[in-house]
């Protein structure tokens, strides 16, 4: 695999597991994330169409990938490839997890430790 990494916020972790219209077993979980490279708190976003906010990305992936997952929220070492998407245009997307880099805190927890 000739994976890029890059660093992301998982917020959800789904695994699922069942049998879908053909009577085949569907196993794997779904990931709910943000890109997070730079590490810094989310800045307010503002587009000109009206869009306010972060968009989050989803993907699903092996059910074995979810024990890698220790602790959600927080930041992983996301792997993604560059594939092409069903409109014909390149797309990058997660394809697996190679380690947990931190927890994320409550904001009032932050809050408390600075005064402290």
């Amino acid at each position: 695999m000739n994976a890029n990494k890059m660093r992301i916020l998982v917020t959800h972790v789904n695994p699922y597991d069942m049998v879908n219209d053909n009577k085949e077993v569907v196993k794997g979980c779904t990931v709910s994330f943000f890109f997070f490279n730079d590490g810094k708190t989310f800045e307010p976003s503002y587009a000109s169409d009206g869009t306010l906010g972060y968009q989050r990305a989803k993907r699903s992936l092996p059910f074995e990938d979810r024990a890698q997952f220790y602790t959600v929220p927080g930041v992983y070492q996301g792997l993604f490839e560059m594939n092409i998407g069903s409109d014909g245009k390149p797309v990058i997307q997660l394809v697996g997890i190679d380690g947990f880099l931190g927890e994320i805190k409550p904001l009032e927890l932050v809050a408390a430790e600075k005064k402290s």
